[in-house]
C-alpha cells in the first residue's frame, strides 16, 4: 500500500494511532518515501527520565521496512522486587505491511531478555501489531 492510503493527500498530517496489544499510541505520518511513528502516551515516571520510542521505515518491495530506537528501562526482579538497574539505549526492527485507514498491520522485533549492563540484546523474537485509528 503507498503512503497515500494513510492520509490520502501527499502532504502526509501526523494522527495517532493506538496498538491493540500493548495500548501504546503512536503518532505516525508519512512523508515522501518514510514511515515515522513515534509513542506518545509515555508514562509520566518513564517521560522524567527521557523514555522514547521512535520508528523511521523506508517502501521496500511491498512493505515498510526499517528499525525503531528506544530508549526504555532495563529491569532486575519480578512483582514488588523488579526494580530498574539502568537505562537502555536499544535498536529494533519493524516491517509494515499494510497501511489502511483503519488499521496498520505488521512486526516488530522483540528483545526477550537484556543484560542490562551493557544493554545488549541476549535473546529476541518477532511479534505481530496491529494499530487501529485512536477514537
Amino acid at each position: 500500500m503507498t503512503a497515500l492510503a494513510l492520509d490520502g493527500s501527499s502532504q502526509a498530517r501526523r494522527r495517532t494511532w493506538k496498538s491493540q496489544t500493548t495500548g501504546n499510541e503512536y503518532r505516525v505520518w508519512v512523508e515522501k518515501d518514510a514511515f515515522h511513528a513515534e509513542w506518545v502516551n509515555v508514562p509520566e515516571d518513564m517521560a522524567r527520565h527521557g523514555a522514547y520510542l521512535h520508528t523511521l521505515c523506508r517502501y521496500t518491495g511491498s512493505k515498510w521496512v526499517g528499525a525503531s530506537e528506544s530508549l526504555l528501562p532495563c529491569t532486575v526482579g519480578k512483582g514488588p522486587d523488579r526494580r530498574i538497574v539502568n537505562w537502555c539505549k536499544l535498536e529494533t526492527q519493524i516491517e509494515i505491511d499494510s497501511i489502511a485507514q483503519s488499521r496498520i498491520i505488521g512486526r516488530g522485533q522483540t528483545i526477550k531478555q537484556v543484560d542490562c549492563q551493557s544493554c545488549k540484546p541476549l535473546e529476541t523474537g518477532w511479534a505481530a501489531f496491529v494499530w487501529v485509528p485512536k477514537r
